[in-house]
């Protein structure tokens, strides 16, 4: 037989990383694209490095959108499974 179970503490630490996620994690990695985008603009910075960084750019907006939506899959995994436990009467 499986045991279910949710500490008091293991329940703040998923309230905690949803917190995270959905404010300062998202907001952070939306911040960290929008200048990305803004930087990789020939007319608002431009030199032999700021040209590697553009072509390099493309690869790592693609990451940080693969690493948000990888950080909201958890979030809501992490979310079902105390959802679950809560049924369960695990708590």
């Amino acid at each position: 037989m499986s045991r279910t179970l949710a500490t008091q503490e293991a329940l703040q630490a998923i309230k905690d990383m949803k917190s995270i996620i959905e404010g300062g994690l998202a907001e952070a990695l939306t911040n960290l694209n929008n200048k990305g985008q803004f930087l990789s603009q020939p007319d608002q910075w431009d030199g032999p490095r700021a040209q590697q960084f553009r072509s390099d750019w493309q690869q790592m907006y693609q990451s940080l959108q693969k690493a948000k939506e990888a950080v909201e899959q958890l979030r809501s995994q992490a979310d079902q499974i105390t959802q679950d436990i809560m049924r369960a009467g695990g708590f």
